[in-house]
């Protein structure tokens, strides 16, 4: 970087195709009748969804909390069980489930009809692995990692990954499990989001180019802590901003070059804020890595 004191952005930052498209519908959704609820919130990300908030955005932790109103599905999806139970209270239903997740779900249901038990490589306790599990009646869940609690019996096996993982992960995951299997028949699943992988690369890259990467978004984003770690493994200043206030803890004497990347649900807007705060301490913004 050729400036004294300079920033520069990932090559993939800000919200993904899937995040956009869901608070897009929330966002239509309030601007016509001010009143949207959901179970869970609908990203994971604190200033996305106080924004939907002030706008009339309720969140319910069940669906005995809905009543006959208007009820977005979060992007991470639900359970078919539960948007069951939302429809038959008498909720206007609209699906915001990020389309690669709904491709999963979609995947999950057909192995589970064709006779396939199905392991999912993933968090037991996301949002996304929790709805997954409703899309089958065989289905177990491994954590990155970790060992499958239960190896399925059957004679047919197939294994998918949470989208949010990175490959690597997956793959070590897949092998581990493989080796465990008695099926005769195991099919694996390459069911990691692209995006997700384009921009743990991309990461990658820029925090062995700079002295300081800041990784925006937040804490209970799963793919904003990947990125951390990622990023953590290759530059040991990595530092996750989730709010502005962060900003004041990380010490930035002596730093000439930051990197900024960001999580998939993290608005254009608290990018920009960040940015303008380095630009105020004395940063330039250099282009370089904007692919």
């Amino acid at each position: 970087m050729s400036a004294a004191k300079s920033f520069c952005r990932a090559g993939r930052i800000g919200f993904c195709f899937g995040v956009r498209r869901t608070v897009r519908m929330a966002q239509e959704i309030l601007a016509r009748t001010g009143r949207l609820t959901s179970i869970g919130e609908i990203v994971h990300n604190p200033q996305v969804m106080e924004g939907l908030v002030r706008r009339g955005l309720r969140v319910v932790s069940s669906p005995e909390e809905v009543g006959a109103e208007d009820f977005l599905v979060r992007s991470h999806g639900l359970a078919p069980q539960v948007v069951e139970e939302i429809r038959r209270r008498g909720a206007v239903i609209s699906d915001g489930v990020c389309p690669r997740v709904k491709k999963l779900q979609t995947l999950i249901s057909v192995l589970d009809t064709s006779g396939f038990s199905v392991i999912i490589v993933g968090d037991r306790t996301h949002p996304e692995v929790k709805a997954c599990m409703g899309f089958g009646r065989r289905v177990e869940v491994c954590p990155p990692g970790g060992a499958v609690s239960r190896l399925p019996a059957s004679a047919r096996a197939a294994i998918v990954g949470q989208t949010t993982l990175s490959f690597d992960e997956y793959l070590r995951s897949v092998r581990a499990i493989v080796d465990r299997l008695s099926a005769p028949c195991v099919r694996v699943f390459n069911t990691i989001c692209r995006v997700t992988e384009e921009r743990q690369a991309a990461a990658r890259e820029l925090s062995g180019r700079v002295q300081t990467v800041l990784v925006l978004g937040g804490r209970q984003s799963a793919n904003t802590r990947k990125l951390y770690e990622i990023c953590k493994a290759v530059n040991p200043r990595t530092f996750h901003v989730e709010s502005l206030s962060d900003l004041a803890a990380f010490p930035l004497s002596g730093v000439r070059s930051i990197g900024l990347t960001s999580g998939t649900s993290t608005a254009e807007e608290f990018i920009r804020a960040v940015a303008e705060h380095l630009r105020k301490n004395g940063y330039e913004e250099v282009p370089g890595y904007a692919k």
